[in-house]
């Protein structure tokens, strides 16, 4: 199999699982990125890949590491509600909170392994 093969069967696995998981239409995620449908349906037929801005900016919209598209050799977890929430309420905390929360998990961790 050669190399371009190998890229869009990853690609094509990859972005099938993505848009699987993200619950939306290919038409929502092309409008969402800013490419005509036709296109998208291009994409997602194995007939071509996305150039790299356009890959970015899908790997952003479908919350997926953009390494995946390269490389899925199997699937992943799928995302965490519970950790974006947390995410997100962290990237607002002061610098002197985020160390207390990250002080505080790894307090949490070390109790866990000790049982």
């Amino acid at each position: 199999m050669s190399t371009k093969s190998s890229l869009l069967d990853s690609f094509t696995k990859a972005l099938s699982y993505y848009i699987s998981v993200s619950g939306k239409t290919k038409k929502e995620i092309a409008e969402a990125i800013g490419v005509p449908p036709t296109t998208f349906s291009s994409w997602s037929n194995g007939k071509h890949l996305p150039d790299m801005d356009k890959l970015q900016n899908l790997a952003e919209y479908l919350n997926a590491p953009i390494t995946h598209f390269f490389d899925f050799s199997s699937k992943p977890e799928p995302p965490d509600p519970i950790l974006d929430e947390l995410i997100e309420a962290y990237k607002q905390l002061p610098n002197e909170d985020k160390l207390l929360v990250r002080a505080l998990t790894l307090r949490i961790l070390q109790l866990q392994e000790s049982k």
